[in-house]
């Protein structure tokens, strides 16, 4: 009999507590090219050699790295077709690394160029691929590093070449300069060992950051006909380059309902290019041209870099030039791209909200914004490495960070609210020194700060474009920011940004950093203390005909563990069912919200029934 019960208790078990969602690897690929030249036998500066420096920056790097970051690992260095493969690109051993690297002796000569061609050959997957190339002299063995650095980047392959040049004199920095220049790059001066560690863990967390695209994949149609029907979830498709290329999908909107649909392309160019990005969201009718919604979206790099395009649209069922019930078609178009020449990452949310049953019972919306302090603990910051999309950034309880930006990156944070609370968020940044604003070299750095809703809007009111935007400089700077507390009937204010924090569900604290002009290399930290305020309050009571769950459980959420559901009987002014000539529509989580809690319910009470008996039948055998 206890055997049978174990089974029965490892059966049940994962009805009752599902696993959670696998964790998001980090999507981007780093291959470590390190000269081992005889010139890295050299003095560093600090009483050791160049080499050990090498090593303990890399083994530094290496401990900083996430779990799952897919690092390898190349030298070159001695005759000129001398470079060995370590390790490809794969996920990390922390030890099997180190142990490579402890390994590696200088010899010989520097051939840059040969290296670079067999380094892009490591790579084992699609993606992003950054080559990161250490070296502290110039190619010797009459490559051209530089020519071979453009030829790869402009494969369509995906790779980019960052460089660190260690303790280099005017003429090597200059090819290592436009080494990375050509490879789509960016290029670090490091004079010391300090400097060395820094530089080559900053750039390796740019390199493993990256963009990461979030979804359920979906083949949006250039035809609005044969446009996939989606459920409530986050999807992944791709936008091809080029003017007015269109994509289409579709949904159903029940009676009463709201549809918040929400769109990110994102795109990377080299640092020092100017670029713009753009797109248009719009809803359409089942019939007609004419747009229920649409929205143009544009976003501007004056110097390169790491971007999205975002911006979202509303539908609410019975209001505006589509009242009535039915399937509508989300419609992107790709516009205002200056310098995409591949494919970028689309990325779509939708959540449909169904009606609340108790709107005059919630509380009224907010009149405005009132700014207050984080009230947190004063404490030593925690290290955080913030993601370069929206959807995987980490999750951040209430505290204090610490993270470092580079020109051209934007990073996210995300931060569960609730109905009825709000985010407060300090960002600190320390006075530039006088060797970074030299290395600007005229150029003006500049820091923008936002928090944004689940559906990408920014919620920062009181200030122009609802973002801080500050130049940094020789003083420090700091910046409080506060949301207003979310409400369902928000919705009702004429404010932007208290219209749009309406949702409860994953708010991301958006930090950019870019320059004027050109490509410079500057390292900037900031801290962020985060606090949310209020307890959980204003929770509707929501019809839904259609079984979607509550918007914080489309979102993969569970932040009202009792979420109050009416389930009325369809009605005529409800969407009919997909067709089934319709193409299949992807199955996010959140589509099945209203089975999963039955089956969770009912799993939890088996368990409970069979654990009681288990713990009896025991202690009737021991008396």
């Amino acid at each position: 009999m206890p055997r049978i019960l174990l089974v029965i208790l490892i059966a049940l078990a994962p009805l009752a507590f599902p696993s959670p969602a696998p964790a998001l690897e980090p999507s981007g690929q780093l291959m470590v090219l390190l000269d081992v030249s005889g010139s890295m036998a050299e003095k560093d500066g600090s009483g050791s050699t160049r080499i050990a420096a090498a090593r303990r920056a890399i083994g530094g790097m290496v401990d900083a790295a996430p779990e799952g970051a897919q690092l390898g690992l190349r030298s070159y260095g001695g005759g000129c077709k001398d470079t060995k493969l370590h390790l490809r690109p794969s996920p990390l051993d922390r030890d099997a690394f180190k142990r490579q690297v402890s390994g590696l002796r200088p010899k010989g000569d520097t051939p840059i160029a040969y290296a670079l061609e067999q380094a892009a050959e490591d790579f084992t997957a699609d993606g992003q691929k950054t080559i990161l190339l250490v070296s502290d002299g110039e190619e010797t063995c009459g490559g051209d590093p530089v020519a071979t650095a453009r030829r790869l980047a402009g494969q369509g392959i995906g790779v980019r070449v960052d460089v660190v040049g260690f303790r280099v004199e005017s003429a090597t920095r200059d090819q290592l300069v436009r080494i990375a220049k050509a490879g789509g790059g960016r290029y670090a001066d490091a004079q010391n060992s300090d400097e060395l560690s820094s530089r080559i863990r900053r750039l390796s967390q740019r390199a493993l950051r990256g963009q990461t695209p979030v979804g359920i994949p979906v083949t949006g149609t250039a035809d609005r006909g044969a446009a996939p029907v989606l459920k409530p979830g986050d999807y992944l498709d791709e936008m091809p380059p080029g003017q007015e290329v269109k994509r289409h999908y579709a949904f159903d909107l029940p009676a009463g309902a709201t549809a918040y649909i929400g769109l990110r392309i994102g795109a990377t160019t080299p640092p020092g290019a100017p670029t713009v990005i753009g797109a248009s969201l719009g809803v359409l009718p089942a019939t007609g041209d004419a747009p229920c919604n649409r929205r143009d979206l544009e976003t501007n790099l004056p110097s390169g870099g790491s971007a999205f395009v975002v911006g979202d649209v509303q539908i609410t069922e019975g209001t505006g030039p589509c009242e009535a019930a039915g399937r509508f078609t989300i419609e992107v178009t790709n516009k205002a791209d200056t310098a995409r020449q591949s494919t970028a990452p689309l990325e779509l949310s939708l959540v449909v909200e169904p009606p609340a049953v108790d709107v005059a019972a919630l509380p009224a919306p907010a009149t405005g914004v009132e700014t207050i302090e984080p009230q947190v603990e004063t404490a030593e910051p925690a290290r955080v490495a913030g993601s370069g999309s929206y959807g995987d950034g980490p999750v951040l309880a209430d505290g204090r960070y610490t993270d470092t930006v580079i020109p051209g990156e934007e990073i996210y944070f995300r931060v569960p609210l609730n109905y009825g609370q709000r985010l407060s968020y300090r960002i600190e940044t320390p006075a530039l020194s006088e060797a970074d604003r030299a290395a600007l070299g005229g150029a003006q750095l500049m820091l923008s700060s936002s928090i944004l809703s689940p559906e990408n809007p920014r919620v920062l009111g009181g200030i122009q474009d609802n973002a801080w935007r500050v130049p940094l400089g020789d003083q420090p700077q700091a910046f409080t920011g506060t949301t207003v507390p979310v409400a369902y009937r928000n919705r009702e204010s004429a404010q932007g940004y208290i219209r749009d924090t309406t949702l409860p569900g994953y708010y991301n604290l958006w930090v950019r950093l870019f320059t004027d002009q050109g490509s410079s290399y500057v390292e900037v930290p900031i801290t962020l203390t985060v606090d949310v305020q209020g307890e959980p309050t204003g929770v509707p009571t929501y019809s839904d005909t259609m079984g979607y769950g509550p918007p914080d459980r489309q979102q993969g959420l569970s932040l009202t563990p009792q979420a109050r559901i009416v389930t009325p009987s369809p009605t005529s002014s409800s969407p009919p069912p997909s067709p089934a000539a319709s193409s299949p529509s992807p199955s996010p989580a959140g589509a099945s919200s209203g089975v999963l809690p039955l089956l969770l319910a009912l799993s939890t009470a088996a368990l409970a029934v069979v654990t009681a008996f288990a713990i009896w039948l025991v202690r009737r055998r021991r008396v």
